[in-house]
């Protein structure tokens, strides 16, 4: 039997480069390789199966409709690198290191390079339809970023034969940082999930497998924030529908990221007896318009070096 050489996920690498028209990857590409935990991005389609009706019962021929192109990029958040899905992500601009949430469209020719098997799938105006964050106890903090594209193909080369390199720094933890709640410093946290979703949705023509556009929703963040039961004062937010303001910054060395929601409504505040440990407070929030700020999600960055670049 011949010997095989089998994909591996040790061998897998994702390369980026932003797009200046969606769908449209940049002539002659200088791609930045992404450091990342696990990736589905991937095509799929429907299955169109005839409905004509046989005397032997037979399903006389089966199709495949539209291409999906979507999937999850699962990663642990290093300072800088990434920053430009961040920015996709809120559909804001980086301004003096501060992001906020807008309606700015960035899109990006993302390569899946499986380069045991010299195999390299291209995705094409790829849009961050959802951002997820958690941080935990005792844990870095992870996230995961959904895509949603225009199209693919799959080549036997890649976009860019020297791909740059990704940072190599410490991922940001837990164990460092700080936590607001309501403009006061609060230690008795023990979690917090946010999830930002945009709404993308592709939308297709006849005579193309391919998405000709994608539709945009609005943007919803919202999240849950888990806390040790130690009086009153957030169960009290949630019954009187108070606005809260939540802020939390995660620093490593010299970096930092503040994320900042200033202006979000607690929609519950569970607080089960599951065994004889310590009660907790599980409040899911919404986030709001600040009309002050003008952004319902705002992120300030605090970097020793210099952002990672865009792949342009």
């Amino acid at each position: 039997m011949p010997f095989i050489t089998i994909a591996s996920g040790a061998n897998h690498g994702l390369r980026y480069v932003a797009e200046v028209t969606p769908g449209t990857t940049p002539a002659n590409p200088k791609t930045t390789s992404l450091t990342h935990n696990s990736c589905t991005l991937a095509p799929s389609r429907d299955t169109i199966e005839s409905g004509a009706l046989r005397d032997d019962r037979m399903i006389p021929f089966t199709r495949t409709g539209t291409d999906k192109i979507a999937g999850d990029i699962e990663f642990e958040l290093l300072a800088g690198d990434y920053d430009p899905f961040l920015e996709a992500a809120l559909f804001g601009t980086w301004t003096d290191n501060v992001l906020k949430a807008g309606k700015s469209a960035h899109t990006f020719t993302i390569e899946r390079a499986f380069t045991d098997i010299g195999q390299y799938g291209v995705f094409t105006g790829c849009y961050v339809n959802q951002l997820s964050l958690s941080v935990k106890p005792s844990a870095v903090i992870t996230g995961t970023l959904g895509l949603v594209g225009l199209a693919c193909a799959y080549a036997t080369s890649p976009l860019d034969a020297a791909p740059k390199a990704p940072p190599a720094p410490v991922p940001f933890d837990s164990f460092t940082g700080t936590l607001k709640e309501g403009g006061t410093e609060i230690a008795v946290v023990t979690g917090i999930e946010l999830t930002l979703n945009n709404g993308v949705e592709p939308q297709y023509a006849v005579f193309n497998r391919s998405a000709a556009a994608v539709s945009l929703g609005r943007s919803k963040l919202s999240g849950t924030l888990t806390a040790f039961f130690t009086d009153g004062a957030l169960l009290r937010k949630f019954l009187d529908e108070t606005p809260a303001k939540l802020e939390f910054t995660l620093r490593h060395g010299d970096d930092a990221y503040t994320f900042l929601i200033p202006n979000l409504t607690y929609t519950g505040a569970e607080h089960s007896v599951q065994s004889e440990s310590s009660i907790q407070l599980s409040m899911p929030w919404q986030a709001n318009l600040d009309a002050a700020l003008g952004t319902s999600f705002q992120i300030t960055r605090n970097l020793a070096a210099s952002p990672a670049p865009e792949g342009v």
